[in-house]
């Protein structure tokens, strides 16, 4: 008999089979001198994850997406990174401040939120670096 838990992760691989991308995470160190740097006790983890990245906004100092009574405006872009667990275990030593990178696009992010409160999917909020 097939669960409503073996449906789920079954769709959930499917998607991960059709959206994921393999990343990299390498753990961070913070240094006084240098800033962020590699953490040789934490080796680099190797994932399959699907990577959203919105549209770039603009946003209120105040925080809102339309007030009207602030003359600047800041750019923001919401880049968020859904892992599944059960399947990536690596995913959870992450921490904030630690780099995600996507050889796929060329890019690398850094971690600057983790939501792992959610039901299928462990949820990293990221920045994306220069």
């Amino acid at each position: 008999m097939v669960t409503f838990l073996d449906l789920r992760s079954q769709l959930t691989a499917e998607v991960d089979a059709f959206r994921g991308e393999s990343l990299e995470i390498r753990p961070q160190r913070a240094s006084t001198y240098t800033g962020a740097m590699d953490d040789p006790d934490r080796p680099p983890v190797l994932i399959i994850g699907v990577l959203f990245v919105g549209r770039g906004e603009a946003l209120s100092p105040t925080g809102g997406r339309s007030a009207k009574s602030w003359s600047s405006r800041l750019a923001a872009q919401e880049i968020e990174l859904r892992v599944d667990p059960r399947r990536h275990p690596g995913v959870l030593v992450a921490r904030t401040g630690d780099h995600v990178v996507s050889a796929l696009r060329g890019k690398t992010y850094q971690i600057s939120r983790i939501d792992p409160d959610q039901t299928t999917r462990h949820v990293l909020q990221l920045t994306e670096l220069p």
